[in-house]
């Protein structure tokens, strides 16, 4: 439970502490969350893969229209799924993160390396050097700002404020009005033209006038929503109503679709001219009932498996694939877009494939990346001190190579 009396001096002498705290038990790991993780890079290997290789004859048709919308939900499971793993992870060790100390740097120090490795992916060669002289269109690709850039600065206010605020309660409170302050501003927000008033590094995080495909408003709306989530799932956990919790998510979740649907067939029009699909928090509002719909289904999908006994090699996948969602994301796009030094499928194949062979290419993707995960892993958990220097090795010739040659 979060300190209810602490003075400032108290606090700074215990704070050496939980420095070097190291947690006795470890809590159990949330199946739901592996499974709904698991789920999100499934939907996104398919749609991405299917968008670079399938026949542009296919695509006006009605039925990928709707596969369009559902993998719509792709960037979304991966914010709310970010939400929630910060949220559950945080909430059962509070204290760590209500004050300065070893685990809130490690936190941030890898929120910053998500971001790093955001902008990394944008440059059109592994050169610093290849931006010297760029069109203005290559720099404002590079400054864009994507998925990996939100999920990291999102996480890095929230964790800035569990620090600022110490209190549980309060910290939800104001993840939630912040949350919401975010989804209803986002369709005026993205009218405001900010590239005029800021540096396109700046102006990205606001709105896509510079070409970001996932600014703060609304995307960082997912994982407030994750997080505060995630606030209540833990407390069914802790009260012990861990059963009750797959009827709530779906309460909830039905209760934010009905709202949003009644709202939709009222024709509410105080936004303005804006993007329906991007910005609009009607559609924000539907999109996370549905993810806690979706929640709740996991929930009980975990329960049954739960009820098998010891993880067999299928859970063991889905976990190890819902805790390497990050390696993943970067693999499969060099996959399919290549790099500076080889082309991605995108060039070999293009987009000429019918349904069957794409979907063969899906498979074979897919399977590339659970192995490629799964030795990650193996590596990460068996090998960790081989494997922290290898990655620094690595971290560090990309780091020397991106900002040394020419």
């Amino acid at each position: 439970m979060a300190r209810t009396t602490t003075s400032a001096l108290g606090a700074a002498a215990r704070a050496p502490a939980r420095d070097t705290a190291i947690a006795v038990t470890k809590a159990p790991r949330w199946d739901a969350l592996d499974l709904f993780r698991f789920a999100a890079v499934m939907l996104m290997v398919q749609g991405h893969t299917w968008y670079v290789v399938v026949d542009q004859a296919i695509r006006p048709e009605r039925w990928y229209r709707w596969h369009n919308y559902v993998h719509g939900y792709t960037a979304p499971m991966f914010m709310f799924a970010s939400g929630l793993a910060f949220g559950v992870t945080t909430f059962r060790r509070w204290d760590d993160h209500a004050y300065w100390g070893r685990p809130v740097l490690k936190r941030i120090e890898r929120y910053l390396m998500i971001i790093g490795v955001g902008y990394l992916l944008h440059l059109p060669s592994f050169s610093m050097a290849s931006l010297d002289g760029a069109s203005a269109d290559a720099l404002r690709n590079f400054l864009k700002v994507d998925a990996l850039q939100v999920i990291g600065a999102t996480l890095i206010g929230a964790e800035l404020l569990i620090v600022a605020v110490k209190r549980r309660g309060l910290y939800v409170t104001l993840v939630g009005a912040i949350a919401l302050g975010i989804v209803a501003l986002a369709p005026w927000v993205h009218r405001l033209p900010v590239d005029a008033w800021l540096h396109p590094a700046f102006a990205g995080y606001l709105n896509s006038t510079t070409g970001s495909p996932f600014p703060l408003f609304p995307w960082a709306g997912f994982m407030g929503a994750g997080i505060v989530t995630a606030f209540f799932v833990q407390h069914a956990f802790d009260t012990g109503n861990a059963r009750r919790l797959m009827g709530r998510l779906t309460a909830a979740g039905a209760a934010l679709m009905s709202v949003a649907l009644l709202a939709g067939l009222a024709d509410i029009s105080i936004f303005g001219e804006h993007n329906f699909w991007k910005t609009n928090p009607i559609f924000f509002m539907w999109r996370v009932g549905v993810l806690l719909i979706v929640v709740a289904v996991f929930t009980l999908v975990a329960e049954a498996l739960g009820r098998r006994g010891a993880p067999g090699p299928v859970r063991k996948t889905i976990q190890v694939m819902g805790m390497e969602t990050l390696v993943i994301y970067v693999a499969h796009l060099l996959v399919l877009y290549g790099t500076p030094l080889n082309d991605g499928i995108n060039h070999s194949v293009g987009e000429h494939l019918a349904i069957p062979q794409a979907t063969l290419a899906v498979v074979v993707l897919f399977a590339a990346m659970t192995a490629f995960a799964w030795a990650w892993h193996l590596f990460k958990k068996r090998r960790p001190a081989q494997f922290f220097w290898t990655r620094m090795a690595m971290l560090t010739t990309l780091l020397g190579w991106v900002f040394l040659s020419h």
